[in-house]
């Protein structure tokens, strides 16, 4: 009886007042329509994120050379051969592809024409243990492997950056940027004076940070994270025709993908001018390199034009930071090379990016960096 007497009195208060309760009603549904679609949003956003990075290898395993360590004391570095990727594969008591592979940056000359290419050695599996799909042709062929024939699958031409700031500048500045996955370079500055800062670049298919045509604006407080399929954290070139000018880099950290394949700290060529202070890098394997790329850019570096300030690097076992800032110029020497970085471990680096200035993005929600 009393409940029935209580529906009787709620149904006559809404009832008497019938806008008050329409309002309230609609602004619940409102409110719970809001958190749906918020959740849906955020939910749609993370399952792209981790459907890009799976796509960049989240179910595979890398295995890679290294040296063991006991004690503070190295020791001796055993490479990875041939043979040990065929004594896995005929382990059979695992449902796993076995792929090994090898990529180096190589000139490509074809007549007069050449170019700069990431180029790889892999057994015939490769695009099915890395979940590739070839768009035309096909992949080569266990018999092709084995027979050694001349055989090459190339790459599709996508030069499209995650961002690119072209002749950018005029007082112009850019706050806060994320870039994730990106299929070529992260962001690319095709001269200008456009500053940046506070951005992201994370697991892209080429460079992360790329520099051309004299670009001489401030990049700060940013962070590059290499992925599998990444190629230099920062790839930094030179004026092109008449016009020069400097970069400056200030306050930058990259990030290696702790693999054989993934990629180099930063290449230096054609000419490249400009600053690079208050870096930090980490989790970089053995024999990457920070790089002056030919004879132009080893004499600016001689004459002045190109700089380093401090670099703090957790140098990886094996390698050192004398081989890792390397001149390959072929006439060029250069003294001090390298004389302002030191071997710093990750934790403890004093300069860099500060990440707490990136809380905002998709990328640390998404990941659980932390920061």
């Amino acid at each position: 009886m009393l409940f029935t007497e209580s529906i009787k009195t709620a149904l006559d208060s809404i009832k008497s007042n019938a806008t008050r309760s329409f309002l309230t009603a609609l602004a619940i549904i409102i409110g719970i329509a809001s958190v749906i679609a918020m959740l849906s949003i955020g939910s749609s956003a993370q399952q792209a994120l981790e459907n890009e990075i799976d796509a960049l290898g989240g179910r595979i395993l890398s295995v890679y050379a290294g040296q063991t360590r006991r004690g503070g004391v190295k020791g001796s570095y055993a490479p990875l051969e041939i043979k040990d990727a065929e004594s896995l594969r005929r382990f059979t008591d695992f449902a796993w592809e076995i792929a090994p592979e090898m990529k180096d940056r190589r000139q490509i000359q074809f007549g007069n024409a050449n170019y700069s290419a990431q180029i790889g050695g892999y057994w015939s599996n490769h695009a099915s243990a890395r979940g590739y799909v070839v768009e035309e042709g096909r992949f080569f062929s266990e018999d092709e492997d084995l027979s050694r024939r001349r055989v090459a699958v190339i790459g599709a031409d996508n030069e499209i950056n995650g961002l690119t700031l072209g002749g950018v500048g005029n007082g112009t500045t850019i706050n806060n940027v994320e870039v994730i996955a990106n299929s070529d370079d992260g962001i690319e500055f095709f001269g200008g004076t456009v500053d940046v800062s506070n951005a992201l670049v994370w697991a892209c298919g080429d460079d992360l940070l790329d520099i051309d045509q004299a670009y001489s604006g401030t990049i700060s407080n940013s962070i590059v994270l290499a992925g599998a399929n990444s190629d230099h954290g920062m790839e930094i070139d030179g004026p092109e025709g008449t016009f020069s000018d400097q970069f400056t880099l200030n306050n930058i950290t990259l990030v290696g993908y702790f693999d054989a394949d993934g990629g180099e700290y930063a290449d230096y060529r054609s000419n490249a001018m400009g600053a690079s202070n208050n870096v930090a890098a980490y989790n970089f394997f053995a024999g990457k390199d920070v790089e002056l790329d030919n004879d132009g850019v080893a004499t600016n570096y001689n004459d002045g034009l190109l700089t380093f300030g401090t670099w703090e690097i957790e140098v990886p076992d094996g390698d050192s930071l004398e081989a890792i800032f390397n001149n390959k110029a072929d006439n060029v020497t250069v003294t001090g090379f390298g004389s302002t970085a030191s071997n710093v471990a990750a934790g403890s680096q004093t300069v860099g990016c500060d990440t707490s200035a990136l809380a905002w993005t998709f990328a640390n929600a998404a990941a659980g960096l932390g920061w």
